[in-house]
């Protein structure tokens, strides 16, 4: 969240609104979104991880794994 929040008070000083960025505002409203969804789905089943990359379509891209990214020929950038 910004550092760039303002606030609107009343003639008491008591704060009555907030003024923000508008990439904080959507990024707001992109998680009361996805609080939503994760309500909404609260009581569905849950199937096991290993079960869900069986089903997974045969022609898409395989689910990598963090041994997946360890295993290559090219040395690493960072090594000298």
């Amino acid at each position: 969240m910004s550092e760039a929040l303002q606030f609107l008070v009343d003639a008491a000083g008591k704060r009555t609104a907030v003024v923000l960025p508008i990439t904080d505002y959507e990024k707001l409203l992109e998680d009361l979104h996805d609080l939503a969804v994760m309500a909404e789905r609260r009581d569905e089943p849950a199937i096991p991880d290993e079960q869900f990359k069986a089903e997974l379509k045969p022609d898409r891209i395989p689910w990598p794994t963090l041994s997946d990214s360890r295993q290559t020929d090219e040395p690493s950038p960072h090594s000298a």
